[in-house]
């Protein structure tokens, strides 16, 4: 939080700037009622809050929510761990396989289009949200779209409870686990609480967007596993 206030503060006192883009993310514990108060997701809320209190930096900015990253398969929690009496791939998870996932795909790539489209169009999108999403899938199908990519044959498999994701992975468990709660249960609003404006009404739907499958495919899994 004190880095993006940092930042905020900056942006504010920079007389040359016309433009600002806050890379940021829903409020979790508001859309559900409190029970799912994502640490990463509340950090950064909290700051489009500073924002909003500064009308002058306000009227500069644009907050992008860049949705879920092809690459956060190398975070550990995420990434298919080989078990070698039988032979395949194991994705833990602390949720059933249905639970929807909004993707940015290859964020190195796919970024690019919605930021440039933000700046080519300051009388959209200054003071408005930008949902950055490419693909909508879940995170059974993801796991489906990695076997495709690498080849390589996988399971996907669910814990009982938040507690014991966490021993696998203590503090990082905890956190992805519970961004992974509450999208299961907000669905089709994980990505809400305000007016945002999406890849059509940018005008980029067409883009070439790099998918999830081209994304594993170009990544160094002898390197990652």
């Amino acid at each position: 939080m004190k880095q993006g206030i940092n930042l905020a503060d900056a942006a504010l006192q920079t007389p040359t700037l016309t433009h600002y883009i806050w890379s940021t993310l829903p409020d979790a514990s508001r859309i559900s009622s409190g029970k799912y108060a994502v640490p990463h997701f509340q950090g950064k809320s909290r700051i489009d809050d500073y924002i909003k209190s500064k009308p002058a930096l306000l009227r500069k900015t644009t907050f992008l929510w860049i949705t879920f990253y092809a690459t956060n398969y190398v975070f550990p929690m995420f990434t298919p761990n080989f078990v070698k009496s039988s032979g395949k791939y194991v994705q833990l998870a602390v949720t059933g396989p249905d639970v929807p996932v909004w993707t940015i795909g290859d964020a190195a790539k796919n970024v690019g289009f919605f930021t440039s489209a933000i700046l080519a169009r300051p009388e959209l999108t200054k003071g408005r949200y930008v949902l950055a999403s490419t693909e909508e899938t879940t995170i059974g199908e993801m796991l489906k779209i990695w076997s495709r990519a690498t080849k390589k044959e996988s399971v996907f498999v669910k814990v009982a409870n938040l507690e014991e994701y966490n021993a696998v992975w203590p503090m990082l468990g905890d956190e992805m686990g519970l961004m992974m709660q509450f999208w299961e249960e907000a669905g089709d609003k994980s990505w809400s609480g305000e007016d945002f404006l999406t890849k059509k009404e940018l005008g980029i739907e067409g883009a070439k967007f790099a998918s999830i499958e081209e994304t594993f495919k170009l990544m160094d899994w002898n390197a990652i596993l």
